[in-house]
C-alpha cells in the first residue's frame, strides 16, 4: 500500500477550522489521517512539504459540457433569457455534438488545470460519460430530457445505471418547467427518487421565465412559440404550477440552478425544504446583467453551490472567476462562506459529500493546492482576495 504524508503551511479540512501547519496522510486515493504536524512529526519518516495551502477539490456544480463547441460564438446583448436562447438555438440548429469532440476532451482536461475533480455536468447525448470516467473525474452527470411540454415524443428508459465510474454518477433532469412537460417532469422525479438519485433543473433564470409561469406570456412564450408553435395551448394542462412544483417537490433531492429571481417568499421555502441552490454569476451577467440576490441568500443562511454553466454564456469553466466576481460584487460575504460554497457545498447538492467536499478520514484524496510563501494569519481571507493570482495544482 502506497502512502503519502502532505505536510502544508495550512490544511483548510472546510467541515473544520484551518489547521496550521497541518498533515494530510494518503492512501490509495483515501485520505486516512488529518492533524497538526506535531502530532505526526516521529510516525513518518518521508514528508512532501508543500509551501501554502491544501483545500479539498473543487466542484463545478453545473456545466454543459458537450456545448463546448461554442466557444466564444453566442455573443451577449444582456436582453435576457429569451434573446440568449434565440441565439443559442441559431447555432444549435447546426450543431452536431459528436463533431467537437475534441473541444469537449480539452475541456474537461483543462478541469484540473483550474481546481475542479467533481462535476454536475447536463448531457442531452451522453457523450460525456466516458470522457468523464477516462479522466477520473467525480460527480454526476444529468441525462436531460426537453419535450417541448409534450410537443415531441419522448419515453425514459426502464432503468439507467447510476455508476459508471468509481466516483461518477448518472442521474435524469428535466430541463425546465417551461419545456419538460408536467407527465414526463413526474416520470423523472418519481424514476430519480426510487433510485435515490439527485433531480437537476433550471429554475427561475429570468424575470421572463417568471412571466411566462404567471401568465402565459411575454418574451419566453414567443420564443417557445417559435420553436414548438402548439406550445401555448399546452401552458395550462401540460406545464406544472411553479407553485405546486415548490410545494411537492422541493426537498434536498432537488437541485435548482441559477434562482436568480428569488423574493423573500422563495428564499424562506429555499430554507424551509432544504432544497439545493447551485448558481452560475458569471452566466447570468452575460445572459441578463443580473447577478444573484446573494445578499439575501447570506442574510437567511442559504447555503449555495457553484457553477459555470456552458462556453455558450462564459468565456470559460474555471469556477474561480464566479468567486472573484462574487467577491467583487458582495464584498461582504466571508472568505469562509465562499470557500465552503466551491468545495462541501457543491458535493452536498451532488449527493456525493461522502466522497468530496472536504479534507476528512476516508474521502478523496484529490486536492487542490495552493502555492504562496508567506504564512497568514486570515489565511481563507487571504486565498479568496488573491484566488487569480495563486498557483494551483491538483495533488492525488
Amino acid at each position: 500500500m502506497t502512502t503519502t504524508v502532505y505536510n502544508a503551511d495550512w490544511v483548510l479540512p472546510i467541515s473544520s477550522s484551518p489547521i496550521k501547519d497541518g498533515v494530510v496522510v494518503v492512501r490509495n486515493g483515501l485520505i486516512i489521517s488529518v492533524s497538526e504536524h506535531e502530532q505526526l512529526k516521529d510516525n513518518y519518516d518521508s514528508v512532501v512539504k508543500l509551501d501554502g495551502a491544501l483545500l479539498p477539490g473543487f466542484v463545478n456544480a453545473h456545466t454543459h459540457l458537450e456545448l463546448s463547441g461554442l466557444k466564444g460564438k453566442v455573443t451577449s446583448t444582456r436582453e435576457g433569457l429569451s434573446e440568449w436562447l434565440h441565439r443559442l438555438n441559431d447555432q444549435l440548429e447546426t450543431y452536431v455534438t459528436e463533431k467537437h469532440e475534441k473541444e469537449i476532451r480539452e475541456e474537461v482536461e483543462n478541469l484540473r488545470q483550474v481546481g475542479v475533480v467533481a462535476i454536475g455536468d447536463i448531457t442531452n447525448t451522453g457523450i460525456t460519460y466516458d470522457i468523464l470516467r477516462n479522466k477520473r473525474i467525480g460527480g454526476v452527470v444529468f441525462r436531460e430530457y426537453i419535450d417541448g411540454l409534450g410537443e415531441e415524443e419522448m419515453g425514459l428508459p426502464d432503468f439507467v445505471s447510476d455508476k459508471i465510474g468509481s466516483s461518477l454518477y448518472v442521474s435524469l433532469s428535466p430541463h425546465a418547467l417551461y419545456s419538460t412537460s408536467k407527465v414526463l417532469l413526474e416520470k423523472i422525479l418519481k424514476l430519480n427518487k426510487d433510485n435515490n438519485r439527485k433531480t437537476s433543473i433550471h429554475w427561475l433564470e429570468s424575470l421572463e421565465e417568471l412571466d411566462l409561469y404567471r401568465n402565459h406570456d411575454g418574451p419566453l412564450s414567443n420564443l417557445l412559440h417559435r420553436l414548438w408553435p402548439c406550445i401555448t395551448s399546452r401552458y395550462e394542462h401540460s406545464m406544472m404550477n411553479h407553485k405546486h412544483f415548490q410545494e411537492e417537490y422541493f426537498s434536498d433531492q432537488l437541485i435548482l440552478v441559477h434562482a436568480l429571481e428569488s423574493d423573500n417568499q422563495l428564499l424562506k421555502r429555499y430554507k424551509e425544504s432544504g432544497v439545493n441552490i447551485v448558481i452560475c454569476p458569471r452566466s447570468n451577467y452575460f445572459i441578463s446583467g443580473e447577478l444573484p440576490p446573494l445578499r439575501d441568500f447570506v442574510s437567511q443562511d442559504i447555503s449555495f453551490a457553484i457553477g459555470t454553466d456552458s462556453l455558450a454564456s462564459v468565456e470559460d469553466l474555471d469556477v474561480r472567476k464566479e468567486i472573484v466576481l462574487i467577491r467583487e460584487n458582495f464584498p461582504e460575504i466571508s472568505a469562509e462562506f465562499l470557500l465552503k460554497s466551491l468545495t462541501y457545498n457543491g458535493a452536498k447538492a451532488l449527493g456525493i459529500d461522502d466522497q468530496f467536499g472536504s479534507i476528512e478520514v476516508g474521502k478523496s484524496a484529490k486536492l487542490v493546492h495552493l502555492n504562496f510563501d508567506k504564512v497568514h494569519n486570515n489565511v481563507e481571507r487571504y486565498i479568496i482576495d488573491n484566488f487569480s493570482n495563486l498557483s494551483l495544482e491538483v495533488i492525488g
